[in-house]
């Protein structure tokens, strides 16, 4: 996976605050959806929703920060976009940096 084009994105607003990546590549789909199934409990985070089919949309929770996940495949190649915030009445007390 490569870092796309898009830039990255942060946002904030009272109550949640977050930042957003895009990466690009060819991994098959299914494989990194897996991958993140796996390796996110692992590290601590909560699994909260998932809808997984040929591509997948994750969501996890740790402590007041979220994650959501998403994996799309098209013909030419797999993205993975990632969001991760700040939610709650911290969410803005952080200097506006990513989480």
């Amino acid at each position: 996976m490569s870092k796309s084009p898009e830039p990255i994105l942060q946002f904030a607003f009272p109550g949640f605050e977050a930042g957003r990546a895009v990466y690009q590549g060819t991994i098959d789909p299914n494989e990194m959806v897996k991958f993140y199934q796996d390796q996110m409990p692992t590290r601590g985070w909560k699994p909260n929703a998932a809808l997984v089919a040929r591509s997948g949309v994750l969501a996890y929770t740790k402590g007041n920060k979220g994650v959501l996940i998403t994996v799309i495949s098209t013909e030419i190649a797999t993205s993975l976009t990632i969001v991760v915030g700040t939610i709650g009445d911290n969410a803005s007390d952080n200097g506006g940096k990513l989480p």
